[in-house]
């Protein structure tokens, strides 16, 4: 007789649990077999998610020697995607890189496009919005995806990744893919001013990230280039510098922030846009509305 009100309890306990749980997003992990392999991925579900709505589509590539959780963390995404009703998966890649150089048999690109079909199948996504962030080596499959895959991407973010003159040499026009490229100028693993080098008449390495954001409006039909704009808050001593290439159909913009090195997701920092001090993770998911939001 003593253990029923006790179980009643933890009831209870379980059942407020499980209503408080409701209003917050939900992480799950999948495996999806590809190339006979099994691939990890997150998927991070708004909070009220409703399969009866049509929800953006985030699709965020770690750094090297990484995972899609260790990406999940570093980035806390989780509230803006609450805010916005935008759903992100996380993938895994093989031993922690992407193989954006085609320097192994891994099919990185069959796997992506391979989630991109399942996770429309499985989740309300519109297939007209979806995009594409990457970090590092997950920045520079990014830009490969942008490359092969604009049918299906609206927009790439690239953070701390710019254009290989390898993957520029496989990059149609296509359709277009609005961009924003962020890149700190003391980063010490892809140097703002670019790194290239030529061998038997072969340049390789990377563009700039002017050049990178250029390159991309480009294919864009984008050609006039507006001086950077001051973004930075009041007082900070960080400066942040954004600049743009005016578009009709597609929005494309550099930003650069001064000091900043590779390692390290500087999602905190504070930006001035539109008189608002945001953080950079709030200007990137205002990336990802205005260019929903474009016809």
């Amino acid at each position: 007789m003593k253990f029923i009100p006790f179980l009643t309890m933890i009831c209870l306990l379980m059942s407020g649990l499980t209503s408080a749980q409701t209003n917050e997003g939900t992480m799950e992990q999948f495996t999806l077999s590809h190339d006979d392999r099994e691939r990890d991925y997150l998927v991070y579900t708004p909070a009220n998610y409703d399969d009866m709505q049509s929800y953006t589509l985030l699709l965020a590539l770690h750094p090297a020697t990484t995972t899609g959780r260790d990406m999940a963390g570093m980035t806390g995404f989780d509230s803006l995607a609450d805010a916005d009703n935008v759903i992100i998966a996380y993938p895994s890649a093989i031993s922690g890189r992407w193989n954006s150089a085609n320097t192994s048999d891994i099919d990185d690109i069959g796997f992506l496009t391979a989630l991109l079909d399942k996770l429309l199948e499985d989740y309300a996504i519109d297939e007209n919005n979806i995009f594409v962030l990457g970090y590092s080596n997950g920045g520079l499959m990014t830009l490969k995806l942008r490359c092969v895959l604009s049918e299906r991407i609206k927009g790439i973010i690239s953070y701390a990744a710019p254009l290989t003159f390898a993957i520029s040499g496989d990059c149609p026009s296509g359709e277009s893919v609005s961009s924003l490229v962020i890149h700190g100028t003391s980063d010490e693993v892809f140097p703002f001013s670019g790194q290239a080098t030529v061998r038997n008449g072969q340049i390789s390495g990377t563009f700039s990230a002017d050049q990178t954001i250029g390159f991309l409006a480009g294919l864009n039909g984008c050609q006039t280039r507006t001086d950077g704009e001051d973004i930075s808050v009041d007082n900070a001593r960080t400066r942040i510098f954004i600049t743009r290439y005016n578009c009709n159909d597609t929005i494309n913009e550099l930003m650069t922030i001064a000091g900043l090195g590779h390692y390290g997701w500087a999602g905190t920092l504070l930006v001035n846009l539109d008189n608002q001090n945001i953080t950079l993770n709030a200007a990137i998911f205002r990336f990802i509305k205005q260019v929903s939001d474009l016809s």
